[in-house]
């Protein structure tokens, strides 16, 4: 992923994060934090938030009971999934970012 010419992480840490995601039960930390990041959403009234490094079970997004509508974010370039290795309108800033485990 580039952004204005700039890759966002090193190739190394990317092949790094891919091994971790491959071999070990990596990023499922965030199905703990689910109810807590809710209730932020809600309280907040947050419209857009960004899951950095939210693994190929988007175990966070799972766990969200948000009762109105805002936008779900996934990222992570180590996750073995071309669509979550790319911020889809990298301009568009988020309202909140999380980062559980990564």
């Amino acid at each position: 992923m580039l952004v204005n010419g700039n890759s966002l992480i090193s190739e190394a840490y990317r092949a790094q994060q891919k091994h971790l995601h491959e071999t070990t039960e990596y990023g499922t930390a965030a199905k703990h934090y689910g109810g807590m990041v809710s209730q932020i959403v809600e309280r907040l009234e947050i419209s857009h938030l960004l899951d950095y490094g939210c693994g190929r079970r988007m175990s966070l997004l799972k766990t969200f009971k948000v009762k109105g509508a805002f936008k779900y974010q996934g990222y992570d370039p180590g996750a073995g999934i071309e669509e979550l290795a790319s911020l889809q309108s990298p301009r568009r800033w988020c309202a909140v970012l999380t980062c559980s485990s990564t």
